[in-house]
């Protein structure tokens, strides 16, 4: 699954029974005991900045590489990152790490090097397009709030429009 399509899978959406809870696609909702609904607390803020983490989350799961064998179903040029913070990048077939130890071979266990697990995908050759539309459809819009400010729909806020147009350059490169 690429960026976008986590993307539209976990979108938000308010129940219209009247409540106007949030909840996303996938089910997750609210958890309404984390929200202030103090006096001058902005409640659409909070439900948004929960959802936004959940989104995160569920994104950062699904990049995660557990085992040996899932390193094999990768491609060459991917790129990882091990449980210590170690880069690999996968060549025409073992990888090589950042920390210049031996080489790694998921299948060739005890052969060269070891990757910590879990480890997380950073890069692959095959989302390359896909990762950058899904970075745009991510931040192709802002609301703008009662007070005139505005946020991205990524959840980040940017007092002016030109905040919002600097966080677009430099999340889209």
């Amino acid at each position: 699954m690429n960026l976008a399509q986590h993307l539209a899978a976990h979108a938000a959406r308010r129940w219209d029974d009247g409540s106007e809870n949030l909840e996303c696609l996938c089910g997750w909702i609210v958890d309404y005991e984390q929200v202030d609904f103090g006096m001058g607390s902005d409640v659409f803020v909070q439900e948004d900045a929960q959802h936004a983490d959940h989104v995160a989350d569920t994104w950062r799961e699904a990049r995660t590489v557990r085992s040996d064998t899932e390193v094999a179903q990768l491609g060459p040029g991917t790129i990882l990152r091990d449980a210590r913070g170690n880069s690999w990048r996968r060549g025409e077939g073992s990888w090589i790490g950042s920390s210049g130890g031996p080489a790694y071979d998921p299948v060739a266990p005890g052969w060269g090097g070891t990757l910590p697990f879990p480890a997380l995908l950073v890069w692959s050759p095959d989302e390359d397009h896909a990762q950058l539309a899904g970075r745009k459809a991510a931040h192709s819009g802002y609301q703008l709030g009662h007070d005139g400010a505005y946020t991205c729909i990524c959840g980040h806020p940017a007092r002016t429009r030109e905040e919002w147009d600097q966080h677009y350059a430099e999340v889209i490169g």
